[in-house]
């Protein structure tokens, strides 16, 4: 296939330093790929792409100390199948208004036309898998394609589909036709795996919308109030037991809900640390840690800093 999209660096940061290796940090590399890279003081873009017959593959991953914007193009119409494995990405239109917003263990298939658009993500270390499928191969084995495809809703990144995710990740280089073919078969097994949990009654379901809705809930509790919440009164606000809920968010997301809450706490922390500059002692109160040293080793366990290492001054 041709290729799909193409990251825009310079025109949004000028003096960046653009090369065909990658950073020495990057979580994988993709043997088989085309590799560039583009390096500043406090933030590194890496992209590797691979053009198969039928298919065309890349992995995106971006590290920075500071929020960053970037401009992604979509060259052609295409369904995309995104796997964000960490991180987050918010993507916005020409006019500002955000369009997509992908987050870290939540698969998404988005059909999107030709046109440019702003990536933008916070401080912290983001990646991004992702190829797009020749649609006619694609509806060829597909009953009730367009149905399917068009679902909205994201569905997690189980184990499984990890685990295809990483084999595509490590493939040796071939030659021709046979490079192609090795893409194709981890290539199939993901999306066979992923129109399973779309398909499945028990997993596309009102407990996987319970599951997502908690999430979100807690995401915009947090980014709007900054409040401390607890499993017991997030239960109560969709009228469920707490062990109802956990038990769902674990089913479909295999992560315990108490785990994910902290874990959303701790990225606010660090949001109004980073960015609002506020004081350690009442980032830690507003968000429900009674005892700031426990808060202190739990941030730097989490983000390998001290929170007052962390904090805008």
């Amino acid at each position: 296939m041709l290729p799909s999209l193409r990251i825009h660096i310079p025109e949004h940061h000028p003096r960046v330093v653009a090369s065909a290796r990658l950073p020495a940090g990057v979580s994988y590399r993709v043997s088989y790929s085309q590799k560039r890279s583009w390096r500043a003081d406090d933030w590194w873009i890496s992209m590797q792409t691979y053009d198969a017959r039928h298919a065309y593959v890349y992995l995106i991953e971006v590290f920075t100390e500071r929020p960053l914007q970037f401009g992604v193009e979509c060259l052609r119409r295409d369904l995309r199948w995104l796997y964000p494995l960490s991180g987050a990405f918010s993507v916005a239109g020409a006019a500002g208004r955000e369009a997509l917003k992908l987050t870290a263990d939540e698969h998404l298939r988005v059909l999107s036309g030709p046109g440019n658009h702003v990536a933008s993500v916070q401080s912290g270390r983001h990646l991004l898998f992702a190829f797009v499928l020749d649609w006619g191969w694609t509806r060829r084995y597909a009953r009730h394609a367009l149905a399917y495809l068009r679902r909205p809703f994201p569905v997690p990144i189980t184990a499984g589909i990890r685990g295809h995710l990483l084999t595509l990740a490590n493939l040796t280089p071939q030659d021709g036709l046979v490079m192609d073919a090795d893409i194709y078969w981890p290539i199939a097994r993901i999306t066979h795996l992923t129109r399973q949990l779309y398909e499945t009654p028990a997993i596309g379901s009102e407990t996987l919308e319970l599951a997502l809705a908690a999430r979100n809930y807690i995401t915009d509790s947090l980014r709007l109030d900054g409040i401390p919440l607890t499993i017991g009164a997030i239960a109560a606000h969709f009228g469920v037991t707490s062990g109802h809920l956990s038990r769902m968010h674990k089913k479909h997301y295999g992560q315990p809900l108490q785990a994910y809450l902290m874990r959303q706490r701790l990225n606010t922390a660090y949001r109004l640390l980073s960015e609002e500059g506020r004081s350690v002692s009442a980032v830690a109160y507003q968000l429900g840690f009674s005892d700031v040293q426990a808060f202190n080793k739990l941030f730097r366990k989490y983000f390998g800093v001290a929170p007052s290492e962390t904090r805008r001054r």
